[in-house]
């Protein structure tokens, strides 16, 4: 076996020493028929008769492209495509009858073969996926995972449909393979190589993994995503929203990490306000309350503005029969104290959350009118002369004075 998996090494290592020439040979090309474009007439005929004219150039590079695709690995009586059956045996597996040093031989292989032909990758993309849900080493799937980061720069066309199935191991069992698998999301991302699609939401629950570093890692890209010019992370909140909440393993307090990192990259006010619409129509998509309550939330961790707040009194309708909830309305009140803070003493914007409080809490609102109301009618009973209270009742002494003095007047 030690053998065997030494030969593999080497069908993989000489397969891609090809590749580095067959580049080397392309960018050399690439040279002479740019040379030979901005050259003059006579140098063309000349070049044209030596055949070494820009069209003879491009000849020698489809040559090459055909030499890697056909010759190089899927042809079965070259050098290297004869050995590729063994390699795939051996990932395969299929009798438990490799060891994990050999099936890590192969496998790495079988990654540089693929990288080598898009013909091979395309044919092999599910076995290798499959190894890498299902081999019980963790070396041999996190070497998977950066092998996979090669193949996405070399062949984006063949891979872009197997996104998800990367996004998917990060719920891997182990620390280092979650971590190679996001190192690798980061970088696809951030050199837009892939598109953040649906499965953004897994990259939002490594921020609360277990393992700091990843956790860190999650952060940071965040923090890298947010700087590109076309706020990604704002117009992807709705989405990462609906889709947390639909983790069942994900308890609140984890949610409410999430989403009060996140929503601190909301910053421009119009942003604000838009989401504060999106987030309020969210409401009536689900009975949940559990669903009202992460709304809530969400819009209570906003920076809200004069605008966002008159937003929120506009789309009442939406959230009003939602405040029967204890959670659901304390989210809204720590809204509006929040907002009172940051705004100091505006007039027209105190005017509206006081309108906005009186509608989250109209029974309040109502005995405090009952109060004032009866404050009033007092004041002006007293103002108008209302009747004086009757004369205090007589001390003791006195009462007996009067029985005494009655009588002397007798005598």
């Amino acid at each position: 076996p030690a053998a065997l998996g030494r030969l593999i090494f080497c069908v993989g290592h000489v397969a891609m020493k090809t590749l580095v020439h067959i580049e080397s040979c392309r960018k050399q090309l690439d040279k002479r028929r740019s040379a030979l474009a901005d050259g003059d007439a006579t140098a063309d005929r000349l070049a044209q008769e030596l055949g070494t004219s820009a069209a003879a150039a491009e000849e020698q590079l489809d040559v090459l492209d055909q030499m890697a695709q056909t010759n190089i690995v899927t042809n079965p009586n070259s050098l290297l495509g004869a050995w590729a059956p063994l390699v795939i045996a051996v990932c395969k597996n299929s009798n438990n009858a490799f060891g994990a040093e050999l099936r890590a031989s192969a496998t790495l292989t079988m990654c540089k073969l693929m990288c080598v032909s898009s013909e091979f990758c395309e044919s092999q993309l599910q076995l290798l996926f499959t190894v890498m849900k299902n081999e019980p080493e963790q070396s041999i799937r996190a070497n998977i995972a950066i092998a996979l980061g090669d193949l996405f720069f070399r062949h984006p066309n063949i891979l872009t449909p197997w996104t998800a199935h990367l996004y998917a191991q990060l719920r891997d069992g182990e620390p280092r393979v979650r971590k190679n698998v996001l190192m690798v999301l980061m970088h696809l991302i951030l050199n837009d190589m892939v598109k953040v699609q649906g499965q953004v939401s897994e990259l939002a629950l490594c921020l609360l993994d277990a393992d700091e570093r990843i956790a860190a890692l999650a952060k940071l890209f965040f923090t890298e995503f947010a700087k590109k010019g076309t706020s990604p992370v704002y117009n992807l909140l709705p989405d990462i929203v609906s889709s947390l909440g639909t983790q069942e393993s994900l308890s609140a307090d984890g949610f409410r990490e999430i989403l009060g990192f996140l929503i601190t990259f909301i910053q421009k006010d119009r942003q604000t306000e838009s989401m504060v619409e999106k987030l309020c129509l969210r409401f009536d998509t689900s009975d949940a309350v559990q669903h009202h309550r992460q709304v809530a939330f969400c819009l209570g961790a906003l920076t809200h503005t004069d605008k966002s707040v008159k937003k929120l009194i506009e789309l009442f309708r939406t959230y009003g029969n939602k405040l029967g909830d204890d959670e659901v309305l304390a989210s809204f009140q720590s809204l509006t104290a929040k907002a009172r803070k940051g705004f100091g003493v505006k007039a027209e914007t105190k005017a509206a959350l006081d309108e906005l409080d009186t509608m989250l809490c109209p029974s309040q609102a109502t005995e405090g009118d009952e109060a004032a109301a009866g404050a009033t009618a007092e004041d002006g009973a007293s103002a108008a002369g209302a009747p004086t209270p009757k004369a205090a009742a007589p001390t003791p002494k006195a009462a007996a004075k009067k029985p005494a003095a009655k009588a002397k007047a007798t005598r």
